[in-house]
C-alpha cells in the first residue's frame, strides 16, 4: 500500500502544471485517440494521464485496444527511458489486463532499480508486481 501511495505522489508532481487536456471531456479524448497511430496515441495517453489530479489513465485502454504490437511498444517505452518513462508506462501496461511473463517482470524490476533510488525503486517494484501480477490472465 505504501508503494502505491508513493507512486501516486510521484505521478502527481507533473499533474500540477497546466495542461490543455485538463478540462476536455473523456469522450472527446477517446475520439481523438482513436484517430491516432500507436506512438501518437501513447504520447496523448501520457499527456492526458498527467492532466488531471489525481492522474487518470483514461486513454490507456485506447492504447491497449491496439493489441500485442502496442504491448511491445509500451513495454519498450517503459524499459528504455528513465524513471518518468517507466512510471508513465505502468498504467498503460495495466490496461492490457494481462500478466507479465517472468522475464518481463524481471526486466521491469531491474529497470526500476537502474533508474531510481532504493526507496523509489521499491515503490516502483511494488507497482510492477501489482500491475503485472499473478491475479491477471497469462500473457502471450
Amino acid at each position: 500500500m505504501r508503494a502505491r501511495l508513493l507512486l501516486i505522489l510521484l505521478l502527481l508532481i507533473p499533474a500540477c502544471k497546466a495542461n490543455p487536456y485538463a478540462t476536455v471531456p473523456d469522450g472527446e479524448l477517446h475520439a481523438k485517440a482513436k484517430q491516432l497511430a500507436l506512438p501518437e496515441r501513447y504520447a496523448l495517453s501520457v499527456e492526458v494521464l498527467h492532466s488531471r489530479i489525481p492522474p487518470r489513465p483514461i486513454l490507456a485502454g485506447d492504447v491497449a485496444a491496439l493489441g500485442p504490437s502496442a504491448w511491445t511498444y509500451v513495454f519498450a517505452q517503459a524499459t528504455s527511458g528513465g524513471f518518468a518513462e517507466l512510471s508513465q508506462a505502468l498504467p498503460v501496461l495495466s490496461a492490457f489486463k494481462r500478466r507479465c511473463s517472468t522475464q518481463e517482470i524481471a526486466q521491469l524490476r531491474a529497470h526500476a532499480d537502474h533508474v531510481s533510488a532504493a526507496d523509489t525503486a521499491s515503490a516502483l517494484k511494488g507497482a510492477i508486481d501489482s500491475l503485472c501480477g499473478a491475479d491477471l490472465p497469462a500473457g502471450d
